[in-house]
C-alpha cells in the first residue's frame, strides 16, 4: 500500500513539473508578443513568409493529432484482443514486451496529441490562427492523462472504461473543431490561413508602399537634382583620391537619387532620359576604373541635361 501511495506522489510531483515547464513557455511567448518593433517593406514581406510557414506546419498538424487520438482510442478499445494474444503466448518474455509496447504506444499517443495541441493555443499562435477552439481539447488531454498517472488503469476494468471514454472525449474534441473550422464565419482553415495574409501581410505592405510614395511626392524635384549633384561630386572627389570602391558607392547613390525623379524626366523628354540613363551606366564604369576624366565628362552631360528639365519645373 505504501509503495503504491509513494507511486501516487511520484506521478503527481511529475505533473506538477510538467505543468510548470508549460507555464513557464507560455509566459515567455506572451512576454515576447508585441516587443517587436514596427515592420516595413521587407521587414514585412519576410514576416509574411514566416506567417506562411507557421500556418504550414499547423494545418499540417491538425490531421496528425486527430490519426494520433484515433490511435489511441483504437488501442483502447483493442484491449481484449491484447489480452488474448498475450493468453496464448507461452514465452513469458514475449508476453511482456507485447504487453509494455502496447501500454506505452497507446500512452505515449495521447501524450504526443495534447503536447501538440497545447504548442498550437499559445496565445500568441491562438490570436493570429484562432486555435483556442482546441482547449476544450487540451483540457481533457490534460484531464486523461492525470487520470493515468493518479490511477492504475490497467488493473480495474471499470477504471479503464473512464480512461477509455477520456481518450473518446479528447478525440471528439479535437475533431469537432478540425472539421467546422476556426469559426468567425470562416468553414476551413485555408481561408483562415487567406484572410490572416490579407490582413496582416498584404494590407500593411499596400500602405507602406502608400507611405513610402507620398514621402517621394513631398520631396521636391530640385532637391532630388540636388543630391544627384551632390553624389557626383563625392564620387569624383574618391576616386581623385584613389578610392575606387567609395567613388563607386557614391555613383550608385546618385543613379539611385535620380530614379525617384520618377516618370516625370521621361514624360519631359523622353530622348534626353535614355541619356541620363545612359550617361549614369558610363559614370558607374568610370568609377569602377578610377577613371577621373570619364567621371567628369559623365557629369557635365548629366549636370546639363538635369539642368534643362529643372528650368521646366
Amino acid at each position: 500500500m505504501k509503495i503504491r501511495n509513494l507511486k501516487s506522489i511520484k506521478s503527481i510531483i511529475s505533473l506538477a513539473i510538467l505543468i510548470l515547464m508549460t507555464t513557464l513557455l507560455i509566459g515567455i511567448a506572451v512576454a515576447q508578443e508585441g516587443a517587436a518593433p514596427p515592420m516595413s517593406g521587407n521587414a514585412i514581406m519576410m514576416a509574411g513568409w514566416m506567417d506562411y510557414a507557421e500556418w504550414f506546419v499547423i494545418v499540417t498538424l491538425f490531421p496528425s493529432i486527430i490519426i494520433m487520438l484515433f490511435i489511441a482510442l483504437s488501442l483502447h478499445i483493442a484491449r481484449p484482443m491484447v489480452l488474448r494474444y498475450l493468453n496464448r503466448m507461452t514465452l513469458r518474455l514475449g508476453a511482456d514486451i507485447l504487453w509494455e509496447a502496447w501500454i506505452i504506444g497507446r500512452d505515449v499517443m495521447i501524450l504526443a496529441a495534447v503536447g501538440l495541441i497545447g504548442v498550437m493555443i499559445i496565445p500568441r499562435v491562438q490570436d493570429d490562427w484562432n486555435t483556442g477552439v482546441f482547449i476544450p481539447a487540451f483540457i481533457l488531454g490534460i484531464i486523461t492523462l492525470m487520470y493515468k498517472l493518479v490511477t492504475d488503469t490497467d488493473a480495474d476494468k471499470t477504471k479503464y472504461m473512464i480512461a477509455t471514454g477520456l481518450t473518446a472525449l479528447t478525440l471528439v474534441a479535437a475533431l469537432i473543431p478540425f472539421s467546422v473550422g476556426p469559426g468567425y464565419g470562416i468553414w476551413s482553415w485555408e481561408d483562415r490561413g487567406h484572410q490572416h495574409f490579407v490582413d496582416e501581410v498584404l494590407t500593411p505592405l499596400s500602405i507602406y508602399d502608400m507611405q513610402q510614395q507620398k514621402t517621394t511626392s513631398t520631396v521636391s524635384a530640385a532637391d532630388i537634382i540636388t543630391n544627384v549633384k551632390s553624389a557626383m561630386d563625392d564620387a569624383i572627389s574618391a576616386a581623385q583620391k584613389g578610392d575606387k570602391s567609395t567613388a563607386l558607392t557614391k555613383a550608385q547613390e546618385a543613379d539611385t537619387a535620380h530614379d525617384r525623379l520618377g516618370d516625370s524626366l521621361k514624360a519631359w523628354n523622353s530622348v534626353k532620359n535614355s541619356q541620363v540613363e545612359d550617361t549614369f551606366f558610363a559614370l558607374m564604369t568610370a568609377s569602377k576604373n578610377g577613371d577621373v576624366a570619364g567621371m567628369k565628362a559623365a557629369q557635365n552631360t548629366i549636370n546639363q541635361i538635369l539642368d534643362e528639365y529643372a528650368a521646366t519645373l
